[in-house]
């Protein structure tokens, strides 16, 4: 039963019963002088007592949740925080990837302009030839730029989202500093 695991509910009934008792007796034999101002008092005494268990009870039952919810907000930094320092690796390698294809875009741009003028100087049996590398280069080139771009934008979404959770993070770090007592 439900009842009696709450040790305040086995008190008052212990109370109760310690209280009556005298009672049942006092039917069944003769009464024994007992001052009804000792009983009433006793019993505003018991009732007394279990009046600040119940209030210390609640207190501690309001503590808990307290310290449940600031459990829960210490996991989530720490999540949170685990979760921006993976993105942070991410953004720091898809840099790195866009830069070395910036360069890799820069040397082909040389490479070309050392194409357009072996075209110039070149004859018209090596000429087919170095337009149609060039074309090559033309085309590579246009992917290259569409993939630094596709990088771009991608740095960029994700910069905002560590932004994004950066402000979470903030924010869930003032209630815990808020709430925290240390």
């Amino acid at each position: 039963m439900k009842l009696f695991k709450n040790p305040l509910n086995i008190f008052l009934m212990v109370c109760i019963i310690a209280l009556t008792q005298p009672a049942f007796a006092a039917e069944q034999s003769p009464a024994p002088t007992t001052d009804p101002l000792t009983s009433t008092d006793r019993l505003a005494a018991a009732i007394e007592t279990l009046t600040n268990q119940l209030a210390t009870q609640g207190e501690y039952a309001k503590k808990d949740e307290e310290l449940r919810k600031l459990d829960i907000a210490i996991s989530y930094l720490n999540f949170r925080h685990r979760r921006i320092e993976r993105l942070e690796t991410e953004l720091d390698r898809e840099i790195s990837e866009r830069d070395q294809l910036e360069d890799l875009a820069r040397q082909w741009s040389e490479r070309q302009e050392q194409l357009i003028s072996s075209i110039e100087e070149a004859g018209s049996t090596d000429k087919k030839e170095l337009e149609k590398e060039k074309s090559n280069y033309d085309i590579r080139k246009k992917a290259l730029e569409q993939r630094i771009f596709r990088l771009s934008e991608e740095i960029i979404v994700k910069q905002n989202r560590i932004a994004d959770l950066n402000e979470q993070l903030d924010t869930v770090e003032r209630y815990v500093r808020q709430n925290l007592t240390l």
